[in-house]
């Protein structure tokens, strides 16, 4: 190996920075794999040496191995350390080396030659089916509600405080109208975060701020699909998708999943000449938590690309991985330009902030904030400007890091609950995220056993998602998903020993 890639400025180490060591080493390394600089099968330094060498925490070298490892960049041998992957998907290096090139600062997206319907923006009263999800939208810490972040202990007086110290000719500024893509100052500081926690390539102009994920949603699905276009679903899949797809006209097919996520071997089948657009949660599949590895990917890149898709990433809690770090996001490796990215601060601070963003690339957003601005106009500048400092400040990243310890020791506890369930459920455990699915065995699984008990715990006040509502076609799976990061360990306890009372009464009739 050079001896030159052992020096602290070529990987780009600073000790003074705000991102963490095994962060920059992780990029610092990923980016010599990408540029040919590590050739493949090359072996790496043992975590012991490169240590050393860069006068850094053996912990530090060990953590950005094995999230390289994780992303398939890097191959483990017994025995005899950490390689360069031998394979790495066809054409992946050239194009990465050219993305990589673009930094936050001066990024210029290439154009994308993609012509978008003439008669996009449509039927905005058409009817939006109304969703009903079992306590989904319960009071906070009252039970298992679905989405709910811990707001007891968000900052409360630091929010405050931030608010209070807005200085009155801003406050003034902010009180009245204002550019509907979003406030500069937000923009920017969610660019840089994308840019260091997923791999996100992007800069400020190419965000839109929108009024929660819904309204990412909504106006994706309107400005992307005609009535009778054909969309791709997960199945089972997010229902906020699946409706705004719906009120769009779009016809809506369903992909099934596995432990890996959506099955992209089953995308080329469901697609023809009315094919628009696939929704998917790589990150985090909702509900059933799987991850999608890096190879299916890129199959699924590939595919958008042969069949000239859109690919809607929606990235919704990838904040909340536990057991180790998230893969980088699938637009951070898409050099086609067929991803768009969506993000909301409603699991990460709190859900009535309605604070959500697309990354877009650059040709779609003249008309995403032209129909931004007939549809709502901007996004409370209040809100936007106090977030802004929130991150700014480095709140946000010492938020994340607390709630992040607090909702996996939540989670541990959640799964010994769970476990005098196991006679009536398969329990879900990914090791991320914010909510459980219990999932109903042989002789329990169906409709009216689900449904009897979901009016069951709710009269005892234990609100919940039914998991047969997540499933769009007629084929479904029955139980329960549970949220758990906005109850009390102690709460926790309680409310399972309320469903394992009633699954026994119902399991005896």
């Amino acid at each position: 190996m050079k001896q030159s890639l052992l020096e602290m400025h070529v990987l780009g180490l600073d000790k003074r920075a705000d991102m963490p060591l095994h962060q920059q080493l992780y990029q610092g390394l990923r980016q010599k794999i990408l540029n040919g600089y590590l050739t493949n099968a090359m072996r790496l330094p043992s975590s012991r040496v490169l240590a050393k060498e860069l006068a850094i925490s053996r912990n530090t070298v060990i953590s950005a191995y094995q999230q390289l490892q994780a992303e398939g960049y890097l191959e483990s041998r017994v025995g005899a350390g950490f390689f360069v992957a031998r394979q790495l998907p066809e054409n992946w290096i050239e194009a990465r080396r050219l993305a990589d090139s673009i930094t936050v600062a001066d990024s210029k997206p290439v154009s994308v030659n993609r012509k978008l319907p003439d008669n996009n923006a449509v039927k905005y009263g058409r009817t939006i089916p109304v969703v009903t999800n079992s306590g989904a939208d319960g009071s906070a810490g009252t039970g298992f509600a679905v989405g709910v972040p811990d707001l007891a202990n968000f900052p409360h007086k630091i929010w405050n405080r931030l608010s209070q110290q807005i200085p009155s000719k801003s406050l003034i500024s902010l009180m009245g109208y204002s550019d509907p893509q979003g406030l500069p100052e937000l923009r920017a500081a969610i660019a840089e975060y994308l840019k260091s926690a997923r791999s996100v390539i992007c800069n400020p102009e190419q965000i839109l701020i929108t009024n929660g994920a819904q309204q990412a949603l909504d106006l994706t699905s309107r400005l992307l699909i005609q009535p009778e276009d054909n969309a791709i679903i997960e199945e089972p899949g997010y229902l906020g998708a699946r409706h705004a797809l719906l009120s769009a006209g779009a016809q809506l097919k369903t992909c099934s999943v596995d432990q890996q996520g959506i099955k992209v071997n089953q995308l080329t089948a469901l697609t023809d000449a009315k094919t628009r657009l696939l929704y998917c949660t790589p990150t985090h599949q909702y509900p059933t938590g799987a991850v999608m590895p890096l190879e299916r990917r890129m199959a699924l890149l590939e595919w958008a690309n042969q069949h000239d898709c859109w690919v809607v990433e929606d990235d919704y809690d990838s904040e909340y991985h536990y057991r180790s770090r998230p893969l980088a996001s699938l637009q951070g490796i898409d050099h086609h330009q067929r991803v768009i990215y969506m993000g909301s601060f409603s699991k990460v601070l709190f859900p009535s902030l309605r604070l959500g963003y697309l990354v877009l690339p650059q040709d779609l957003m003249p008309v995403f904030v032209a129909a931004k601005n007939v549809h709502s106009g901007e996004t409370p500048l209040h809100n936007q400007k106090i977030t802004a400092e929130f991150i700014q400040q480095g709140h946000f990243a010492r938020h994340l890091r607390k709630s992040r310890q607090s909702y996996a020791a939540k989670l541990q506890h959640m799964q010994a609950c769970c476990e005098s369930l196991k006679q009536w459920f398969d329990v879900s455990d990914s090791g991320s995220g914010m909510h459980v699915v219990l999932q109903l065995k042989p002789g329990f699984s169906n409709l009216e056993f689900e449904a009897d008990l979901s009016s069951s715990l709710l009269k005892a006040q234990v609100f919940h998602s039914r998991l047969s509502r997540y499933y769009f076609g007629s084929v479904k799976e029955y139980g329960l998903v549970l949220g758990f990061a906005n109850s009390p360990q102690e709460e926790i306890k309680n409310k399972v020993a309320v469903l394992e009372h009633s699954i026994k009464l119902l399991a005896n009739t």
